[in-house]
């Protein structure tokens, strides 16, 4: 009689933690797929805007993006996107210094704005 009692709860610890196991990776999945498209400049984390922008705006080339990394992955080091392709141009913005810092990138011989972002969010 106890044997069967014993045995229910070991099945449903195991559904319990197969139940949590399965919620934790689907958790950590959707929050990959939510990594919004970024790149960073001067060690700050810009989040890439559809905000279109144009020359006038433009005070100078800050660099090119040096390095694409995964979609999922927030960037690490300077001139590090995991949106824009590797030479892309990042120029410094009329206004960009105040807060929040903001940028302009090319995309498609396009001009749109960076919003600097707390990376720490993803």
């Amino acid at each position: 009689m106890m044997s069967k009692f014993i045995q229910k709860g070991i099945i449903t610890s195991i559904i319990i933690v197969l139940a949590i196991g399965v919620c934790y990776f689907a958790y950590q999945s959707y929050k990959k797929e939510n990594v919004s498209n970024m790149v960073m400049v001067g060690n700050l984390v810009y989040t890439l805007t559809d905000e279109p922008s144009s020359e006038k705006e433009i005070i100078a080339e800050l660099g090119n993006v040096k390095e694409k990394i995964g979609e999922s992955e927030v960037p690490e080091k300077n001139f590090e996107s995991n949106d824009l392709p590797k030479g892309t141009s990042l120029y410094s913005r009329k206004g960009g210094e105040d807060f929040p810092h903001s940028i302009i990138y090319e995309k498609d011989g396009k001009l749109f704005v960076g919003i600097e972002t707390d990376p720490s969010q993803f």
